[in-house]
């Protein structure tokens, strides 16, 4: 499958923090989580631990710094490379899709699609097989934890649709958040796009195999769905235990970044401002 790239006229604003030209020290838990995929927390473990040496010495104490390009900095005996800039890619996902390098099952992932990015970039989070939608993927290690981790509180919009009517009880229980096979799920943000009735269309009735078999709902519902949590295929468990089956579900944002203008397949580079944005957001 062909790559295809959407084209933006960046607007002006302050350039992106470039990751190689400075030449001043950084803390080394810093660097590591701007190198690798290893979270500010894990990168301290690791210098404790051992794991990092500068210059050929171990160097176990936190707060320590080395400037990049200048002193031999490594990771588990591997030299670490710097990124030369600081990539934020927006991705649109399509359905059926697996956010892997490799499937062992041999489905298609995002890589036939960004085979330009592929082993310099790694997603932001996970879209499920079937969800498609906006996925955003990153170089900066220090910015993809960050925008995952729970205290952030870092925004993701759904729009979803549903097998059913969806009354205002159903929402309510989804609003007030619930158990879910043993684990606890928090209150999400969900709004019908149009109202109940207005959403519901007529489908096919299509009945499963077998003589006694019943025919498929005829109605389904198309709701707005908001959360900051990123629990297990969390939507799709939540509406399943009021009873609406998603039918389909797609991600249109994350934090102050939309899918507005991308096309299934396609990609583009954050601009400056955008960027600038999802700083603030995690700051």
């Amino acid at each position: 499958m062909p790559m295809r790239k959407t084209t933006q006229t960046p607007p002006k604003g302050k350039p992106s923090r470039s990751l190689q030209k400075t030449r001043e020290p950084i803390r080394l838990q810093k660097i590591l989580a701007l190198a690798t995929d290893l979270s500010r927390r894990a990168a301290e473990t690791a210098i404790q631990q051992g794991d990092v040496t500068v210059n050929g010495k171990p160097v176990t104490t936190l707060g320590a710094k080395a400037t990049p390009g200048v002193d031999r900095i490594a990771y588990q005996g591997q030299l670490l490379m710097m990124p030369t800039r600081r990539i934020l890619i927006a991705f649109h996902k399509p359905r059926n899709t697996m956010v892997t390098a490799n499937d062992p099952q041999g489905r298609e992932t995002i890589w036939e699609y960004l085979k330009k990015w592929k082993g310099r970039i790694n997603p932001i989070g996970r879209l499920d097989f079937q969800t498609e939608g906006l996925l955003l993927l990153t170089n900066d290690g220090e910015l993809q934890n960050k925008l995952t981790h729970p205290r952030y509180h870092v925004k993701k919009t759904y729009q979803v649709k549903v097998e059913g009517i969806a009354t205002e009880s159903q929402l309510e229980k989804l609003r007030r958040g619930m158990m879910v096979e043993g684990e606890q799920m928090g209150g999400i943000e969900v709004t019908p796009l149009k109202s109940p009735i207005a959403s519901a269309e007529p489908v096919k009735k299509v009945r499963r195999k077998g003589t006694n078999a019943k025919p498929l709902g005829t109605q389904h519902s198309w709701l707005t769905v908001a959360l900051t949590e990123g629990k297990y295929r969390q939507i799709r468990r939540m509406f399943g235990a009021v009873d609406l089956p998603v039918i389909k579900l797609k991600r249109v944002r994350m934090g102050p970044i939309g899918l507005k203008g991308l096309e299934r397949g396609d990609w583009r580079e954050l601009t400056k401002d955008e960027i600038m944005a999802l700083d603030e957001v995690i700051s």
